[in-house]
């Protein structure tokens, strides 16, 4: 008579086994009946387990489990013929191995998961090319992460800081953006920028197609040259137009100030540097710039812009601009 314990069984079932196992199990199987239905069992089991299953019906189950093996043991009349004793052996065997693959399953989602994260240097902006081919331009200080499910029933990512999105066209796959505010942006192809300070608001511009936004309960739906922004702290979402050159300045390596003050400035500055910017008093001088810049440093446009607005700068630890 063949010999096998759970282990082989379970190798035999996902492939794992050694051809010696294999056929120690294949013995087992052809000497009776009973072994053939506990085996069948098992792979109809395995072949559920795959479908995937919540943690809590996991949980829940490993649970009824512990408190089955926990119950006195059944006292069996020895009128009981071999038939039955071997029906609950094969019984509680089926519950151990059960309880097995749950914990196997867990086990493989918890680690089978593999989160990539992207990040930008302050001062520098970067570029990343997602696995679907969309592309995301990123300011200083931003961070992208995703895991490894992207791309396979939806796309998504989670969004610090600021970024300008060129989202593949996919009808079946929806992409969509979470960000630090928990404010969802959802789209199936377009061009667009968020900018995302946690705890102060979320801003979306649309260059190209059609955004979908959703923060605080509300939704948008934004077109080309459209744009919203959720306050945080006013707990209030506002649209707006925009130029949609100016939403796509990001991707372009450029900056574009359309009559600005050296707050405005200050504030576009910092988000897309993502360095701190401060303004002392004597650089308060009422003056407004228009220009584009192409990009180069920040140290470099700020040059720029103290000249044009005829105030000085200086920078402090290289994450620190000071206008005065």
């Amino acid at each position: 008579m063949s010999r096998v314990n759970w282990e082989q069984l379970i190798s035999y079932i996902n492939n794992e086994c050694t051809a010696e196992e294999r056929q120690e199990v294949d013995s087992w199987l052809k000497e009776n009946r009973a072994n053939r239905i506990l085996f069948e069992s098992l792979k109809h089991r395995k072949a559920h387990l795959t479908r995937g299953l919540g943690k809590d019906v996991v949980e829940d189950r490993w649970q009824l489990f512990l408190k089955r093996i926990e119950q006195p043991e059944i006292a069996v009349p020895r009128s009981h013929n071999l038939w039955q004793r071997w029906t609950i052996a094969a019984s509680i065997l089926l519950c151990v191995c059960a309880g097995l693959f749950f914990l196997q399953l867990e086990k493989e989602k918890i680690f089978s998961v593999k989160e990539y994260v992207r990040s930008v240097p302050v001062g520098r902006n970067g570029r990343l090319v997602l696995p679907d081919s969309s592309i995301v331009y990123m300011a200083g200080g931003s961070t992208i992460s995703y895991d490894n499910s992207f791309n396979k029933q939806s796309r998504h990512v989670s969004l610090k800081g600021y970024a300008f999105f060129e989202v593949v066209h996919n009808p079946k796959k929806t992409f969509s953006i979470t960000t630090e505010n928990n404010g969802v942006v959802s789209v199936w192809g377009t061009s667009f920028s968020i900018n995302s300070s946690k705890g102060v608001s979320d801003r979306v511009e649309v260059a190209t197609g059609k955004v979908s936004v959703r923060s605080q309960n509300k939704s948008f739906f934004l077109t080309r040259g459209q744009a919203v922004e959720s306050s945080i702290s006013a707990k209030a979402m506002n649209r707006y137009n925009v130029d949609a050159l100016a939403a796509a300045a990001l991707k372009d390596s450029q900056i574009r100030f359309r009559d600005q003050t050296i707050e405005a400035i200050a504030a576009m500055l910092s988000s897309r540097y993502g360095i701190e910017v401060s303004i002392r008093e004597t650089a308060l001088n009422g003056h407004r710039f228009s220009g584009e810049v192409n990009e180069a440093t920040y140290s470099s446009v700020a040059s720029g812009v103290a000249f044009a607005l005829g105030i000085k700068y200086k920078i402090i630890n290289n994450n620190h601009l000071i206008f005065y």
